[in-house]
């Protein structure tokens, strides 16, 4: 969601003020894609609220699983809860 996007994108150096919409979920994705832990834990925090994404508690648990098998301590919490 926007915190989720907020977060991530402070990380990343990029503006958290920028609106959420397709390029955002299109940017998460795409660093999810290639790898980033991060972009993984935010992208499924996102499946699992269906937050600009359609709810997919399955996809979420994927990305969190992701996430989680390279050390990201919220995705291996997270997907705990799935």
């Amino acid at each position: 969601g926007p915190e989720v996007w907020s977060q991530w994108a402070k990380l990343q150096g990029l503006e958290p003020s920028s609106p959420l919409g397709d390029n955002a979920i299109g940017t998460l994705q795409h660093a999810a894609e290639m790898g980033d832990p991060q972009a993984q834990f935010a992208l499924g925090t996102c499946y699992e609220k269906g937050d600009q994404v359609p709810r997919d508690v399955a996809q979420a648990a994927q990305w969190y699983a992701k996430a989680a098998d390279q050390g990201n301590m919220d995705g291996q919490y997270n997907l705990g809860s799935c």
